[in-house]
């Protein structure tokens, strides 16, 4: 399905309004992961409309995450832009933000905008700050390296057939947070199901847990 938006005023964009989700008492409506600073925006503008970027979040393969600020309404969100802007991907875009834009939960993340402006097209959401699912409920919380290379990381070359490896065991879980996060893990995608969505892309990385221990689904790309 193709969809050709009418030529639009930079300063005047077309937004489409997704419901206000219940805020949480005491959270902060803030963040997905670390950048590097104001120079992580990999030759981004530095403003879309009301929107300045902060930094680069993290990226897929439809589009790439920014920390913003909401210069009109003085908050930071989340904004997610396309990587290339055809029918395809503006069709996944709006259908991403239409299947879950009526869905409201305290453990899903909130959709706030569908933003036309000019020739580029966002979605806008809650800003979350947290670590990944799979780091909170263990032990310990530090951060691991990604599994790269089965945990090797850049020694993965080096190893020789003389080398014996020693197992990489993760930290052990704690019952406590794991039994905890899972209710809550639960009931946001249960509220997907109840709405007639299901989320085809739940995993660690697209699921963060607040310092206030909030759990939240992220990105509903696959919706």
């Amino acid at each position: 399905m193709a969809y050709s938006p009418p030529p639009m005023n930079a300063d005047d964009p077309q937004r489409m309004h997704a419901p206000t989700a219940p805020s949480e008492p005491g959270a902060r409506h803030v963040t997905w992961s670390e950048g590097r600073g104001p120079e992580d925006l990999d030759g981004a503008p530095r403003r879309l409309g009301r929107y300045e970027l902060l930094r680069r979040l993290g990226s897929g393969g439809m589009g790439v995450v920014y920390a913003a600020l909401d210069r009109e309404r003085g908050r930071r969100v989340a904004l997610k832009t396309l990587r290339k802007l055809d029918p395809s991907s503006l069709y996944r875009l709006k259908n991403e933000f239409r299947a879950a834009a009526g869905v409201t939960h305290p453990n899903l993340v909130a959709l706030h905008e569908l933003v036309s402006d000019g020739d580029q097209w966002f979605i806008t959401m809650e800003y979350v700050e947290g670590v990944r699912f799979s780091q909170y409920v263990r032990t310990d919380t530090s951060e691991r390296p990604e599994d790269t290379d089965h945990g090797l990381g850049g020694l993965a070359d080096s190893v020789t057939e003389n080398d014996t490896l020693q197992p990489l065991r993760p930290p052990a879980l704690d019952p406590e947070r794991l039994r905890g996060a899972l209710v809550q893990l639960v009931n946001g995608v249960y509220a997907l199901h109840a709405a007639g969505k299901l989320h085809r892309d739940l995993k660690s990385s697209n699921v963060l847990v607040t310092p206030a221990g909030r759990v939240v689904v992220l990105d509903f790309g696959l919706v």
